[in-house]
């Protein structure tokens, strides 16, 4: 009986140790490719006001995606004239607590003229948000809400149901359909 005991209790938590590094690897790639869309989002969306040297432009759209907790720091540089905008913390996370995107901002000039390179942007993210799991995720995030959402949909449609309402089409109670207050059915799958 005691090896019985011994023997689940060494496959649960072999389990366990296997699921949380999953999990975490998981998060990883997820913060990988993230700060690969970012990157690529930036050295597209930048390159007509990195051409203008409108700073205030650049600086609108670094300041956008500033706030997010695992973003270390955004930095565009132009050629011939250096740092552009940076926008983030000053203190760096280490190379080995990071991770780092550059991608190179081209400009396409009207006509037949082949792009050219005026600068580049660099994404540092920090790994910490990731390594430390969903706690630190924002209300807002879909993830996090998923369960809130999905279950108050699955607990209003018998009401909504006797209402005359379709599944994707909760009622008010008088039987016509509240598309405003209706979340995504795409949210609970």
């Amino acid at each position: 009986m005691l090896a019985l005991v011994v023997l689940v209790a060494i496959v649960a938590g072999t389990s366990a140790y296997v699921l949380v590094a999953h999990e975490r690897q998981r998060r990883l790639t997820e913060l990988e490719e993230r700060a690969t869309r970012i990157a690529d989002l930036f050295s597209r969306s930048l390159a007509q006001p990195l051409w203008n040297i409108d700073v205030g432009a650049i600086n609108g759209q670094l300041a956008a995606l500033a706030p997010n907790p695992e973003v270390a720091q955004f930095t565009v540089t132009a050629v011939g004239y250096g740092t552009v905008s940076t926008v983030g913390s000053t203190v760096q996370p280490s190379p080995g607590d990071s991770v780092v995107r550059v991608r190179a901002i081209e400009y396409t000039p009207p006509g037949d003229a082949p792009k050219e390179k005026i600068g580049e942007v660099r994404v540092v993210l920090t790994r910490a948000v990731a390594e430390q799991g969903d706690q630190r995720r924002p209300p807002g995030d879909s993830r996090h809400d998923h369960g809130r959402r999905c279950g108050a949909l699955r607990r209003d449609f018998p009401v909504a149901q006797a209402n005359g309402a379709q599944p994707d089409q909760p009622s008010r109670g008088d039987g016509r359909p509240d598309r405003e207050r209706r979340p995504s059915r795409a949210l609970c799958r």
